[in-house]
């Protein structure tokens, strides 16, 4: 099967917007991490330069390796981001004989990263005390351990969340006809998508509808938005049509997607002067 997760046992598609929470926890837990990964790169490297050493060379004290995390920061990617990603996961993709690989990687990067957390507990508290006991063989068995620990740790979790986001974006199709998804993602899909994806939401909603790609999703949300008396929104797609033909020289079919983009302004401005005719009368 091509897909594995199983749409008889998955609630039904078009009346939940589950997908749009487990797209957009995916999208939040992730730029939460990569910051948290910048940050860790920045200061090892720092420290490297300071030191004019190697980084594989780099041998931190307890102090030091403390300040590679915010603590705060990843107890709310596991407990916030994370822990909502895992729950909108499971109800989704998860049942009672089978789990969908998307779901298999979300709760692997809960686990892992509770394990990163942990362990930077244990050298943020236990660290500075066994310096201050001079109990020099277990701050060195810890420092051993945490400096091979966190790199191996930050790659695991690196390449889980690209896992799932290959998965995510291979079962997205299935959902092409959720009016919730495609609604939501032309709402709020530039924030939600930010510098995830190089391509931003365009690459999102060409992941969605891989034979017709972004300007036709977008002019799809733009009838939708029209059909639910929403004008402005429906124009604002419009636009995005118009910026998403021009932004991709290879459209299967730009002339067509112009015709279909005129219909669609010209059914908007007869919407609302028909709307301000109301308002006169």
């Amino acid at each position: 099967m091509a897909r594995e997760s199983r749409a008889a046992d998955r609630p039904d598609p078009r009346t939940t917007r589950l997908i749009f929470d487990v797209v957009e926890r995916y999208f939040h837990a992730t730029r939460h991490f990569q910051s948290q990964f910048t940050n860790y790169e920045t200061r090892v490297l720092e420290y490297a330069r300071q030191r004019g050493l190697d980084r594989t060379q780099l041998r931190l004290n307890a102090q030091e390796l403390a300040t590679l995390f915010d603590f705060k920061a990843l107890e709310q990617l596991r407990d916030r981001h994370l822990f909502a990603l895992k729950e909108a996961s499971h109800r989704l993709f998860r049942g009672d004989d089978h789990t969908d690989a998307f779901d298999r990687y979300v709760s692997d990067l809960f686990h892992e990263l509770s394990m990163l957390k942990e362990e930077h507990y244990t050298v943020q508290v236990y660290g500075p005390q066994f310096e201050a006991a001079d109990e020099d063989a277990d701050l060195e068995t810890l420092l051993d351990e945490v400096h091979e620990f966190y790199p191996r740790r930050l790659r695991t979790i690196r390449t889980l969340f690209q896992k799932a986001r290959a998965r995510l974006l291979a079962v997205l199709p299935d959902f092409g006809e959720n009016s919730i998804l495609l609604r939501s993602l032309a709402m709020y899909g530039d924030d939600l998508v930010g510098d995830v994806l190089p391509g931003g939401v365009d690459e999102l909603l060409a992941a969605i509808y891989p034979a017709r790609g972004a300007a036709w999703a977008w002019g799809r949300a733009a009838q939708r938005f029209l059909d639910g008396g929403f004008e402005t929104w429906a124009g604002r797609c419009c636009d995005r049509v118009e910026a998403a033909v021009a932004k991709d020289p290879s459209h299967p079919d730009p002339e067509r997607m112009r015709g279909e983009l005129a219909r669609l302004r010209t059914a908007i401005a007869a919407r609302v002067a028909e709307a301000a005719q109301v308002v006169d009368a």
